[in-house]
């Protein structure tokens, strides 16, 4: 298998947040550079399931034209985060562009958070979980791009954390959704859950994984990534870089430059 670069899609976990220097420390860097690559890291710290679509859907797309070869990454968080277009509603040094709602079941600042709780649905989150997943495993069979997907979040309804409420929803759109939950959960795409890999290791001030978290997350991948493909080779191609995308998604967006 050949790999032009390495590209990454998550949240803040995914982003290596807490990390004094994720483009060093972060488990896509050192899973990049036992491959060889470059990384194309495409996660935001608090962004939801919608905009990780988003965002994969938009990179993927426009980095087709160069007829390279990434192999994909895909990391999904909590599933009721939201993004919303937000030209004329905020302020917050964001005059407009996407705004990411991490935390919408605080008490709601403005009017769009409060219509989010007026919609909040458990089943919804679900359903819309499976429809990224889908889409994003139709996309990269269209395109014929290698990718693994998996969870950085407890938050996947697969876990015992779930109230009663919620396990009866979610137990409910599985059974009537039996197809596209065999597919999802057969998928050989779908490797080992991250935060089960990072949990017995340190975590950083704010929370999220430190060093030997990634570093046990970026040799299960590569032990991954080699156990699955056979003849593996970095080889050098055009791709779109990271600073690029963001000119292209919203040119007025404030940049992390954590990963430029």
């Amino acid at each position: 298998m050949e790999i032009s670069h390495l590209v990454v899609a998550g949240c803040s976990w995914t982003y290596c947040q807490g990390l004094k220097n994720p483009k060093l420390e972060g488990w896509p860097a050192l899973v990049a550079k036992e491959l060889g690559v470059p990384v194309v890291n495409l996660a935001r710290p608090g962004i939801g399931n919608d905009a990780i679509h988003r965002r994969t859907y938009e990179y993927a797309f426009e980095d087709s034209v160069n007829k390279n070869n990434p192999f994909y990454i895909i990391a999904w968080t909590q599933t009721w985060r939201r993004e919303a277009w937000c030209k004329h509603l905020y302020t917050r040094n964001k005059l407009h562009g996407y705004f990411n709602i991490a935390f919408p079941n605080n008490e709601p600042n403005n009017n769009l958070e409060r219509a989010i709780l007026d919609t909040w649905s458990e089943e919804d989150f679900f359903r819309r979980l499976m429809l990224y997943r889908l889409s994003l495993d139709s996309l990269f069979k269209n395109l014929g791009v290698n990718y693994f997907s998996t969870f950085f979040a407890e938050q996947e309804y697969n876990n015992s954390a779930l109230d009663v409420d919620t396990e009866s929803k979610v137990a409910s759109v599985r059974e009537r959704f039996l197809a596209t939950t065999d597919y999802l959960q057969t998928n050989t795409n779908l490797i080992r859950n991250f935060y089960e890999i990072a949990g017995p290791y340190p975590k950083t001030h704010c929370g999220h994984e430190g060093p030997e978290g990634n570093v046990a997350i970026a040799q299960y991948v590569i032990n991954e990534i080699k156990s699955r493909y056979s003849n593996i080779s970095a080889v050098k191609k055009d791709y779109l870089p990271l600073v690029n995308y963001y000119q292209k998604t919203d040119p007025t967006e404030t940049v992390h430059l954590d990963w430029i």
